[in-house]
């Protein structure tokens, strides 16, 4: 395995073999790493990549989504197809379509603590390249008395499809007519886990409250608020095969829409129990 660091948080990774897990060690000192591949990945690999560092997410749908296996790479919905591709009767092969999804944390709106994600170019993802934001110095932009309002503050995150699409994802309460979706808590601010700096963690695209309430954050204040505190850019341009790890609390990510050509993204979320003396909880992660 060769590492060769692009920036302080990014590093690009050439011949790994998918068992060496000193990848752990880069990522730590690292929090986005880009795996330059010159053959396929199968799904296996990639959860065996994730469960290097922790356990690696299964989503649990509730029905009638249990049985929609076009949306999974494998049997046991942890690899997620991301992409634009429909079947010949018009029916999604995949999620989040070609549609631009602005500055987010991935599995913000998701129970647990699965801030790992590893995305995989299984076809055409140069078609949207994936922009990368440092979190750790979005907080240090902030001025003092930001930092001092927003330490006190929980996020609350949840995406709300509207009552003509079903809510899939998320966390719930109640079963069948009565299920609703509910908000995930996040800390505004969070101690990141390896590195031990705060982090502005703010997800724009899954931000639907905050406790205390406060009118003033809201979803409209909280995506200008990532646009005026984005530091240290980057941008990751896809080659073909190459595999992505990155780190939802010390960076957020944004992919812009395009008009042509099909795109197919492999997806999984892990948490980080293999690689941490303790697991992470809401209070760990307090800053």
């Amino acid at each position: 395995m060769k590492v060769n660091s692009i920036n302080h948080y990014v590093a690009e990774v050439t011949d790994y073999d998918y068992k060496d897990s000193a990848i752990v060690d880069v990522f730590k000192t690292h929090r986005v790493l880009c795996i330059r591949n010159e053959n396929p990945v199968a799904p296996a690999q990639l959860i065996r990549l994730g469960e290097m560092f922790g356990e690696v997410y299964s989503h649990k749908l509730p029905l009638p989504f249990q049985s929609d296996a076009k949306l999974w790479v494998d049997g046991e919905r942890k690899v997620f197809r991301v992409s634009n591709a429909v079947d010949k009767d018009n029916v999604p092969l995949g999620g989040l379509g070609n549609i631009w999804f602005h500055w987010h944390c991935d599995a913000s709106h998701e129970e647990g603590e699965f801030h790992g994600t590893i995305l995989y170019n299984h076809y055409n993802g140069h078609l949207a390249n994936t922009t990368f934001s440092d979190q750790a110095a979005a907080y240090h932009s902030l001025d003092d008395q930001q930092k001092a309002e927003f330490k006190n503050v929980t996020g609350h995150h949840m995406i709300n499809h509207g009552p003509d699409r079903p809510q899939v994802f998320g966390s719930f309460e109640g079963s069948g007519d009565e299920r609703r979706a509910v908000p995930v808590k996040r800390p505004m601010v969070m101690k990141h886990p390896f590195t031990k700096e705060p982090c502005l963690y703010i997800s724009p695209v899954t931000w639907a409250g905050c406790e205390p309430d406060n009118p003033s954050l809201t979803k409209e204040y909280i995506q200008t608020l990532a646009e005026k505190t984005n530091r240290n850019i980057y941008t990751h341009e896809w080659h073909q095969y190459d595999v992505g790890v990155f780190d939802s609390i010390g960076t957020m990510h944004e992919r812009k829409s395009w008009n042509h050509g099909i795109r197919v993204m492999h997806r999984l979320h892990f948490n980080y129990d293999n690689c941490l003396e303790e697991k992470l909880n809401a209070r760990s992660l307090l800053a």
